[in-house]
Formats: structure tokens, C-alpha cells, sequence
């Protein structure tokens, strides 16, 4: 068009020269032309930009409405998913339900065909020992032909190691030339050998080992207890403490293991320890404790006995009891696919076992009880055979008595008469300042309760009744409260009670210690000693949850040698504190060694030491003035003697046959001697399974 108009104005131009006049008329009239055609020009691009406009509205319009669309198709996908999403998780709930559900359903089956199984299977038990007294601590051989056990048999004032045939009646006494007690009798795995312990039960002895015929006896030179073999015969793992009855374990120990070639003895685990047994693969090695390791790496004394276990490397220790059962006597199967130990948390005391996964150190299953044909089962072992296992049907059971005796001499003028019968399980007996009434506790081996009794043995009373050990009662001088130690608190510390059993009162907190403290007349003080620590302490009338750390401890006997005194019990008059001495312990679960008795002047703060070594087992049992305060009581196992606290001087008053034990000797002013004795018989079992060929279907 441009183009067009161009060649127009030329042709005009020309015109116009040709002739001017025309050119006059002629010019008005292309620029009406031109201005119309201008305004098509613009109306044209006009109507092209908004056709522009209208096509980037339209398209951009559109492309909203896709944004639109994909974003709505976005949030509908989105929800689709999390639809989805949840649907998967709870498939995934439902699954793990129905396999929750499927495991249940199996476990039940799986109980109840052990059910079946423990009911179709014949257990077999026989009686192995018959002998009047103790036959105690038996091993099994590997083959299961021989058995061997500690007792007091014959003439033998001692405990000797027996060896006797399973079935057979006429046992062998092995080492014949020692005349010290040996027992902790354990065979080697390929039953050459017999691992001991010689010596004081409590005090000074040694392991040995000897041959399965009893010669070729050697000391190994470690002051051991309940000694057992790694499955490779090469070494030996033993506790540093022992007990004579489970329910009273005296002090805490450890567990050591000893290299028989190079010697070398090292500890494996320092928390309380005892009965240590090693697992068939030899990883574990488990034993029961009366205390636990907290997070923080410290140590509680909890009084319960639970079952615990250790690598033999010395790491990974975890309780596999922890509850209020009394769990002890562990033992591992033959292919230590399960953990065996004693237990009351059925009533009676009994066997029970746990499934158990050797990778973990877990158990696998729930505890089951296992048949037993008697009331009591203890000292538990296994066969490294079979299925088969030996046991103890019995305890010593304690029985007050009292007898007639000369006040001025001390010589027993009457005969032994029975004031408690066998029945309750009794220790510590303490008497009024008026001698009126006695207390003591006693009570099921897992929980123990504070009683109140009239010395002729009517009238018992319970103070207590709950699930905790309560022990060790004393009176206050006043005569109308009693001190006592309980774990009610969660460790062993120390109470204070009315006659009445109202007005308790926590006097320690965190002192771990199953030692009574003695109130001193006229102060009222609290005299309070700590065996761990080897100090004594005197807290103020008024203490309540007294902590250890806060108080300054009481000057020892000896400050070079750090002889201590544990105190017994004060004169009336408050002034002086007797009590018993003992050396100081090489490490902290070293047993403790009495030395004599001493005498604190709380005048002249100096001590007196009667020292004598004629009394070590029981020397740590609490200590009886007679009226005056001229003597001292003091019990062991076989004997009660009375010391002159001026001269040193002993008389014997009541001696017993040893095995039955005595405890607790207190003098009345009406002339009686009061004391407690124990009646022991036990004698050792077989177990053995004979299953019946049966068939079971799980549907």
C-alpha cells in the first residue's frame, strides 16, 4: 500500500509542473486522502493491537486455568498419595498385629505343649544321700556316673569333700589328711580333676585343685570360694566371699578369674557376687548378687537376690532377675540354650528355668518352674550331659532356746528347753532394758518381719507386714522403740519403729549397710558402724535420712595399722561403747578379720583392746553385756562364751555339736540364758527326665 501511494505523489508532482493551476486544485485533495487513509492506518493497527491484546489476554487467561488446573490436580494427586500412604500403614499396623497375634498364639501353643510335654514326661527323682546331718554342695561328673559333695560324717569334727556313685551307699571321703573343712567341691569338664576350697568358710583358706581320686592335691594359692571351670579346662572362676545360709549373707564379695598355667588372677566384676558358673560356650558367666549397678556406674545393696550375669571378658553385666523373688544357685544347661536357678517366687523354693540366647545375653522366654519332690530345692547342679541335675532339700532352721545358769559362775544349771520352735525363720534376738520383752525377725526367706515375744515364748507379736527385709532389731535404752536395717527404702538403711509398730522413721539414706546402730543412754545418740568404709559414727538424737558424706567419722584403734572398731552395744551408763575389732582389709572385698574386743572411753576418747583369736565365725553377730557391765557375750558357731572386760579372761558357757550353730547369746536378771540354734538336715537329690515317645500337632 505504501508502495502504491508513493507512485501516486509522483504522478501528481508531474502534473503539477505541467500545469500550476490544475496543481492548486489538485493538492487539496490527496491530503483529505491522505488523512483518511491515515486513520484507516491507525484504526487497522488499532484493531490489530487489540486483536494482540486479546489473544495474550485470551492465552494468558488459558494459562492460568491449566496453572489452575495442574495445581488442583497436584493437591488431588497429593491426597491420593497420603490416602495411599496411610492405607500402607495401616496394612503395615494390621500386619504387625496379626504377627503379634501369630507370635502370641505361638508362644501359647508352644507353653502349652511344654505343658504337655512336662506332664507326659516321666520325671524321675531319687535320694542319693541318707546320712544324718549336712550332705551339701554336689557336682556332678561329666558322664554323670559320680557325684561329689561336702558333708560331716563319721568322727571328723570337720567338713570333708565325698565322693559316692550315682545309685551307690558307701561314699569316699577324698582329701583324709586335711583337717580343715573342705568343701565348694567342683569337677573339671572332663571329670580328671576337683576344684575345692580349704579353710575357714568366712575367713582364711585357699582354693586347690586335686584328681578326681583325691591325690595329687595342689594349692593354688588364692583365698577363693565355689570355684568353676571354663569349659576349657584352663582356668577358673571363683567369688572372694561365701555364705553359710543364703537368707544371711554376711558381707559383700566378688568375682575373680584365676589362669591355671601363668597364674595370673584377675577381677572380672567388683559388684556382689557369688556361686559363679560358666556358660558351656564359655561367654557368660553367671552368678546371684544382693545388689545392682546403677546407670551412673554406682553400687546399690538392694538385699534382694537376684540372678545376674557378666561376659567373661568382664563386660556387659545385667540383672536377669530384678524383682522382690528370693533368686539364687544359678546353673546353665548342657548346650546353654537356658539359665536354671532356685527360686520361692512360686511358694515353696524351688527349681525354675529361662530360655536363653547366648548371641544377646538375653533370656528368651519367661520363667518356668520345673518339678521338685520336696518343699526346698537348693544348691543347684547341672549335668553337662544330659537333662539330669542334683539338688539340696534342705536349710538350717533356727530355734530359740533358753537354759537355767549360775549368775555369779556362769555355769549352766538347768536343761535346754525350746521357747520357738523350727518354722519361722529367726535371727538376732534382743531383749528389753528390763528384760520383759524380747524381739526378732524372721519370716519367709524373701521378706523378713519384725516380731516382739515374752521371754517364755508367748505373746508373739508382728510389727511389720510387707514385701521388704526388715533385720537386726535392737531396743532403744527407753525400751519402747526398736532400731532395725530394711531395704524399704530401696537399699539397706537404717529405721526406727514404736513397740506398738506406729511412728516409723528413716534415720540413714544411701548407707548400704545391714548393721544396726546402737542408741547411747543418757546422750541419745546413734553409734553406727560401716564395715565398707571401716568407721564408725555417731549421728545426733535427731538425725533423720542422715547422709553418709556429711559426717566425720570416729577415731580407728590402731591409725597406723587402721584396726577399727565396729560398735556392739554401750554400758548403762552410756560412758563407754564395746565393740567388736578388726583388722584392716587389703582390698574391699577381702573378708573381714576380728582381733579381739575393744573398749571406747568416750571420756578420754582412748580405746582398750582385749584381743583374742579363739573366736572367728560369728564375731561379727551383735554383742550382750550382762546387768552389770563387767562381761560381754559372745556367740560363734559351736560355742557361747562370756569375756571379763576387765582381765580378757573366756569361760565357756554352752558349747553344741558345730553343724548346728548358735547365735545371738543373751543373759536376763532372773538368770536365764537366752540363745538361737539351728537344726540342719539335708540330704542331696537327682532329677532326671525319661520322656515318652508321643506325637503333638500345633494347628
Amino acid at each position: 500500500q505504501t508502495a502504491i501511494e508513493i507512485r501516486n505523489e509522483l504522478e501528481i508532482l508531474k502534473e503539477e509542473q505541467a500545469n500550476p493551476r490544475q496543481r492548486e486544485e489538485v493538492t487539496t485533495v490527496p491530503v483529505v486522502k491522505s488523512s483518511r487513509m491515515s486513520l484507516m492506518t491507525m484504526a487497522a493497527a488499532l484493531m490489530v493491537m487489540m486483536g494482540v491484546i486479546f489473544w495474550f489476554w485470551n492465552r494468558a487467561e488459558q494459562t492460568e486455568k491449566q496453572r489452575q488446573l495442574a495445581v488442583t490436580e497436584k493437591q488431588e494427586a497429593e491426597t491420593q498419595r497420603d490416602l495411599a500412604v496411610s492405607a500402607q500403614q495401616e496394612a503395615e499396623k494390621q500386619k504387625d498385629a496379626a504377627q503379634k497375634s501369630a507370635v502370641i498364639e505361638k508362644e501359647a501353643r508352644k507353653t502349652e505343649t511344654h505343658k504337655r510335654l512336662l506332664a507326659e514326661r516321666n520325671w524321675i527323682f531319687s535320694c542319693l544321700t541318707a546320712d544324718p546331718g549336712v550332705e551339701d554342695q554336689p557336682s556332678l561328673s561329666p558322664n554323670n556316673e559320680y557325684f561329689v559333695y561336702s558333708s560331716r560324717s563319721g568322727s571328723r569334727t570337720d567338713t570333708g569333700i565325698h565322693l559316692l556313685r550315682v545309685g551307690g551307699t558307701r561314699s569316699i571321703e577324698l582329701p583324709e589328711d586335711m583337717t580343715a573343712d573342705e568343701f565348694d567341691p567342683r569337677f573339671s569338664p572332663d571329670g580328671k580333676f576337683i576344684a575345692f576350697r580349704s579353710g575357714d568358710r568366712l575367713n582364711e583358706g585357699a582354693l586347690f585343685i586335686m584328681e578326681a581320686t583325691g591325690e595329687g592335691r595342689r594349692r593354688l594359692g588364692v583365698n577363693g570360694h565355689s570355684p568353676d571351670w571354663s569349659p576349657d579346662g584352663t582356668r577358673i572362676v571363683y567369688s572372694t566371699g561365701s555364705y553359710i545360709d543364703p537368707a544371711g549373707r554376711p558381707e559383700q564379695a566378688s568375682i575373680r578369674i584365676l589362669a591355671l598355667n601363668s597364674g595370673e588372677d584377675k577381677e572380672l566384676y567388683a559388684g556382689d557376687s557369688v556361686d559363679p558358673k560358666w556358660s558351656p560356650d564359655g561367654q557368660w558367666i553367671a552368678f546371684w548378687s544382693i545388689g545392682k549397678v546403677e546407670k551412673d556406674g554406682s553400687y546399690t545393696m538392694t538385699g534382694r537376690r537376684d540372678i545376674g550375669i557378666v561376659k567373661a571378658d568382664g563386660t556387659d553385666f545385667h540383672l536377669i532377675t530384678d524383682d522382690i523373688e528370693f533368686d539364687w544357685s544359678p546353673c546353665w544347661s548342657s548346650d546353654g540354650s537356658k539359665l536354671l536357678f532356685c527360686s520361692d517366687r512360686g511358694g515353696p523354693m524351688g527349681i525354675w528355668e529361662f530360655d536363653f540366647d547366648s548371641n544377646s545375653g538375653r533370656t528368651t522366654s519367661p520363667p518356668r518352674a520345673l518339678p521338685t519332690p520336696t518343699d526346698f530345692a537348693g544348691r543347684l547342679d547341672v549335668s553337662r550331659l544330659d537333662s539330669s541335675m542334683v539338688f539340696v532339700n534342705g536349710y538350717g532352721k533356727t530355734i530359740m532356746n533358753r537354759t537355767k545358769i549360775d549368775l555369779n559362775t556362769f555355769q549352766v544349771t538347768g536343761i535346754s528347753e525350746i521357747i520357738v520352735e523350727e518354722g519361722l525363720i529367726l535371727n538376732t534376738l534382743s531383749f528389753s532394758p528390763d528384760d520383759t520383752i524380747a524381739t526378732l525377725s524372721g519370716g519367709p526367706l524373701r521378706r523378713t518381719n519384725l516380731y516382739t515375744i515374752h521371754p517364755d515364748g508367748s505373746g508373739m507379736r508382728r510389727l511389720t507386714n510387707d514385701r521388704f527385709r526388715n533385720i537386726n532389731p535392737i531396743f532403744t535404752p527407753s525400751g519402747n522403740r526398736l532400731i532395725f536395717v530394711s531395704n524399704r527404702s530401696g537399699s539397706y538403711d537404717i529405721w526406727e519403729i514404736g513397740i506398738d509398730g506406729g511412728g516409723l522413721k528413716q534415720l540413714t539414706e544411701g548407707w548400704n549397710t545391714f548393721l544396726p546402730p546402737i542408741k547411747r543412754p543418757g546422750t541419745g545418740d546413734y553409734l553406727i558402724g560401716h564395715t565398707d568404709r571401716e568407721q564408725w559414727y555417731v549421728l545426733p538424737p535427731d538425725a533423720e535420712r542422715a547422709n553418709l558424706e556429711t559426717l566425720k567419722p570416729m577415731p580407728k584403734v590402731d591409725e597406723e595399722n587402721q584396726d577399727w572398731m565396729l560398735p556392739g552395744i554401750c554400758t548403762s551408763d552410756g560412758s563407754h561403747l564395746v565393740g567388736t575389732v578388726f583388722q584392716s582389709r587389703k582390698s574391699p572385698t577381702a573378708p573381714s578379720t576380728p582381733i579381739g574386743v575393744g573398749i571406747y572411753d568416750f571420756v578420754t576418747k582412748t580405746y582398750k583392746v582385749l584381743f583374742t583369736s579363739s573366736i572367728q565365725i560369728g564375731f561379727t553377730d551383735s554383742l550382750n553385756l550382762t546387768h552389770d557391765d563387767s562381761h560381754v557375750l559372745i556367740s560363734s558357731r559351736s560355742d557361747i562364751r562370756i569375756m571379763n572386760l576387765e582381765t580378757g579372761d573366756l569361760i565357756s558357757i554352752l558349747k553344741i555339736q558345730q553343724s548346728s550353730g548358735l547365735q545371738s547369746g543373751s543373759i536376763t536378771t532372773d538368770g536365764y540364758l537366752y540363745y538361737c540354734s539351728s537344726r540342719d538336715e539335708r540330704n542331696i537329690w537327682l532329677s532326671e527326665i525319661d520322656d515318652v515317645p508321643m506325637q503333638t500337632t500345633d494347628n
